[in-house]
């Protein structure tokens, strides 16, 4: 067996290299292939080796790392206490930080922080007198981003659910968002509909953050006032962009490009980011951003914010159409309650009007009875009076005194049958109405509407030419200003006389003659408010139950359709005067004339009571009533359109071609052409005083 030669010193110190090499190369191509950055310190921090992926994470190759102290990979205050660190550890060999993971903060070339896990282990190396730290490095920046992008989104999407209504909804996003970048100020721009005639939409600010506060006062301001429009502008190009938009120096961009160049610029702000919130490829909403400087960590928080907010397109669109649904159903809860309101008023007024209307039928009927009274017993006294001119004294003035009574009751009826006729009759305009004789007529019921503690009084004189309004209606308008004017008197709280004063003088205005009827009071007054509405129909301002609001409606209408005109001069705590001013009526009233001459009329009705009146009526005309055996040389016929009456005036007509033919009530449609070839004065309605008093005095004229 032969021996093999002892290897000499140098085939050992050449095997010692190869193997060195070998564990040299061995540990470049380990640190080459790690994922996370691997870096080894001695024991005073310098840095022996570290991986490939150390640029990749710090932004420094290996090279550069060699033989620099591990401190400069970390930000303050750990930058200036790790050599302590270590000194301690060499000294006592106590740490906190072996063998465990730990979370830092790291500061890569450029100087940006970002997270990191932290491992460090010590190795003992034979023939080393001190030890080796070895530390791996994760990365925990995309970590920490999705954290921050799935707390951001978690919290914007609970926000928004819980919102009660869009508008808030944005102005949480606006505020949790500047809090977690520490922007400065934000804004939401929404959809607002298609632009005017073209293919651009209308974008309109719909929140901001912060909502108070001087410093962007005048930017909340400007946006207000702005309608932005897609694909120009800095809102409507970012809005059109469909993805971020970064704006490194917002002072550069042109006016043009940016409408409030001007405001930003006063509030100090620097740079811009726009968000379009998206959902299926359409733009829901546009988040606007402001700084007063750009950070280096902006454009990190910009793609964190994009990530965050893109789940919120669908909530967004999704509330947007849950606020119109809950606007569409305020509005009809609106149109309901108001229309509801309209036939609450409605039933309110039919209610009123059916009363007005009993009223009338009760004063219509309470008139007509008291005349077919009165007539007879006024005909019995006048009778009575003439029949014996030997009348003792004592029964001549019991018989005068009667006849007053008799006088004041037939005013009354007079002033009744006056109230129970429509006030808008379409004979407004033909009608011609003495003042004097109006008054009165019904100066007795419209004094008895005066409270009593009002004193009415009237100043009409008797040379006024006769107005254009029907007496009828004049009655129903100055009635109702009295009752006004009366319990706007009786309304006032302390106690004093009150006075109602009825004027009338002629008047010039435009070229025309006019008579102004002036009902005149000391009470209370109007505010602006109340004079400008009081001849709104169902205006009132007295309790309810107690006013109908119609008095001052009818007043103007019983004036407007005679051509007049009404006025109102009124101030608080100074009373009111309410003018109404009246046309000159076109023909004069010859009702009261003596026109009648010594002409004769025959009276023929088959109601003896109207026949009474009638023949009262006639005798005041002027006229003589003569008896049957001889009607045939009477002026003037009353007569009824029965059968067989149009032969009989045709022949009485034959004998006295000028004979005057009066009609009680309208004929039938097939004699109408007939009595109209007569002249027939037709009574159309012989239920109306005033009817009755025309044609009797037309009657009575001559020819």
């Amino acid at each position: 067996m032969t021996e093999r030669p002892a290897p000499s010193s140098r085939s050992r110190s050449r095997a010692k290299s190869r193997t060195e090499s070998s564990s040299i190369s061995l540990e470049r191509a380990v640190l080459a292939a790690t994922l996370d950055p691997v870096v080894v310190i001695d024991a005073w921090g310098v840095i022996q080796s570290a991986s490939d992926s150390i640029e990749r994470v710090f932004g420094w190759k290996p090279s550069d790392l060699t033989g620099r102290n591990v401190s400069m990979l970390m930000p303050q205050p750990h930058r200036g206490a790790h050599n302590g660190y270590l000194e301690r550890y060499r000294r006592t060999g106590q740490t906190t930080i072996l063998n465990r993971a730990r979370q830092f903060e790291a500061v890569r070339r450029d100087g940006e922080l970002f997270p990191i896990e932290l491992c460090v282990s010590r190795a003992d190396v034979p023939g080393r007198d001190s030890p080796l730290f070895v530390g791996i490095i994760r990365d925990l920046g995309e970590r920490k981003r999705f954290e921050q992008e799935l707390g951001l989104v978690q919290t914007l999407t609970r926000l928004i659910g819980e919102a009660r209504t869009l508008s808030e909804a944005m102005h949480e996003t606006l505020r949790e968002i500047i809090q977690a970048t520490g922007w400065d100020y934000g804004e939401v721009w929404l959809h607002a509909g298609a632009a005017d005639g073209g293919t651009d939409t209308a974008v309109v600010r719909g929140a901001c953050w912060p909502r108070t506060g001087r410093r962007f006062a005048a930017m909340r301001a400007g946006a207000s006032r702005l309608t932005a429009r897609t694909h120009s502008g800095l809102v409507g190009r970012s809005w059109s962009a469909a993805e971020s938009v970064w704006f490194d120096d917002l002072p550069k961009l042109s006016p043009r490009v940016f409408l409030r160049h001007h405001e930003a610029t006063a509030a100090g702000l620097k740079a811009a980011a726009a968000i379009p919130i998206r959902c299926e490829d359409q733009t829901e909403a546009l988040l606007l951003f402001f700084l007063r400087r750009s950070r280096r960590d902006d454009h990190r928080l910009l793609s964190l914010v994009t990530a965050a907010v893109a789940p919120l397109g669908q909530l967004i669109r999704r509330r947007n159409a849950e606020d119109a649904l809950a606007r569409h159903h305020d509005q009809l809860e609106q149109l309901v309650e108001e229309r509801t309101a309209q036939l609450e008023k409605s039933r309110a007024q039919l209610h009123m009007a059916d009363r007005m209307a009993s009223i009338g039928t009760l004063a219509a009927g309470l008139g007509h009875d008291m005349n077919n009274v009165l007539l007879p017993v006024r005909a019995r006294l006048n009778a009575l009076r003439h029949s014996d001119p030997a009348l003792p004294a004592a029964a001549r003035h019991h018989l005068e005194g009667i006849q007053r009574s008799i006088a004041y009751l037939q005013q009354l009826a007079d002033g009744l049958h006056y109230l129970a006729l429509d006030p808008e009759r379409e004979d407004a305009t033909e009608s011609a109405t003495d003042l004097a004789d109006w008054w009165r007529d019904v100066g007795v019921l419209i004094g008895k509407a005066a409270p009593k503690q009002v004193r009415l009084t009237a100043a009409l004189r008797g040379d006024l030419p006769e107005v254009g309004v029907p007496a009828h209606g004049l009655t129903q308008a100055v009635l109702n200003l009295v009752v006004n004017a009366g319990e706007a008197i009786a309304s006032m709280p302390q106690r004093r006389i009150g006075r109602i004063r009825l004027e009338a003088e002629p008047v010039e205005r435009d070229g025309r003659s006019w008579v102004r009827l002036s009902v005149i009071d000391n009470g209370p007054g109007m505010s602006e408010e109340v004079r400008r509405r009081a001849f709104e129909m169902f205006f009132t301002t007295k309790p309810r139950g107690l006013g109908t609001g119609l008095g001052l409606s009818l007043v103007r209408k019983v004036v407007d359709a005679a051509g007049g005109v009404v006025e109102i001069e009124s101030e608080k705590g100074r009373g009111t005067k309410v003018s109404m001013l009246l046309p000159i009526a076109a023909r004069a009233s010859s009702a009261n004339g003596d026109a009648g001459g010594g002409r004769t009329a025959f009276v023929e009705l088959t109601d003896g009571r109207a026949a009474s009146l009638v023949r009262h009526f006639i005798e005041s005309s002027g006229m003589t009533v003569v008896e049957p055996h001889a009607c045939g040389g009477a002026d003037c016929w009353l007569i009824e359109p029965l059968p067989g009456a149009l032969n009989r005036v045709r022949s009485w007509r034959s004998a006295r071609p000028r004979g005057r033919v009066v009609l009680w009530g309208a004929p039938s449609p097939r004699e109408r052409s007939g009595w109209k070839s007569l002249g027939a004065i037709t009574i159309t309605r012989p239920d109306d005083l005033d009817d009755v008093r025309a044609a009797l005095a037309e009657a009575a004229s001559d020819r």
